[in-house]
C-alpha cells in the first residue's frame, strides 16, 4: 500500500473595510511519496442510434456456393449460342452441361463448346431460351 503524507494549512483572510467577518479558508495538500502507476482507461461515447451490432438482429449465415455459377453474358439467338461470364478460378469444362436460371426458375439447358477467353466461354443452347443476365450453374 502506498505511504500518503498530509498537510494541512488554515489561513485567515480578513478584508481591508468593515464588510462580514473574515472568511477562514482550509487547505488541504496530499503527497504520494509512494507513487503507484495507476492503468490507462479508454472512453468510448455511445452512438445516439444503435448500430446492427447493438441489436439482438440473428448475424447471417454465409456458405459457400457449390459448384460453378456464372452469368449469361450474351444472347444470339440466330446462332442458338450464348457467352458465358464466370468468375477468376470458375471455368466449365468443354461439353459439359449447365443449366439456367432465371429469378430461380430453370429456363435453359445449354452445352459448352467454346472458344473461351478471358472469364468468358461460349455454349450452344440445348433446349429453352435465354437472356442476358440469367444465372449458370452446373447442377
Amino acid at each position: 500500500m502506498p505511504t500518503v503524507a498530509a498537510r494541512t494549512t488554515t489561513t485567515t483572510t480578513a478584508p481591508p473595510s468593515n464588510p462580514p467577518p473574515a472568511a477562514q479558508v482550509t487547505t488541504a495538500i496530499v503527497e504520494n511519496t509512494n507513487p503507484v502507476p495507476v492503468p490507462a482507461t479508454t472512453t468510448t461515447a455511445t452512438p445516439v442510434h444503435p448500430t446492427v451490432t447493438e441489436t439482438n438482429a440473428p448475424h447471417p449465415i454465409v456458405t459457400p456456393t457449390q459448384g460453378l455459377t456464372g452469368k449469361v453474358a450474351s444472347v444470339n439467338g440466330a446462332g442458338k449460342f450464348v457467352v458465358l461470364s464466370f468468375p477468376l478460378g470458375q471455368m466449365p469444362a468443354f461439353d459439359q452441361t449447365l443449366t439456367l436460371y432465371r429469378r430461380g426458375v430453370k429456363v435453359a439447358e445449354v452445352k459448352v463448346t467454346g472458344p473461351k477467353l478471358d472469364e468468358n466461354i461460349v455454349a450452344d443452347l440445348a433446349q429453352g431460351g435465354a437472356e442476358v443476365g440469367d444465372d449458370v450453374r452446373d447442377h
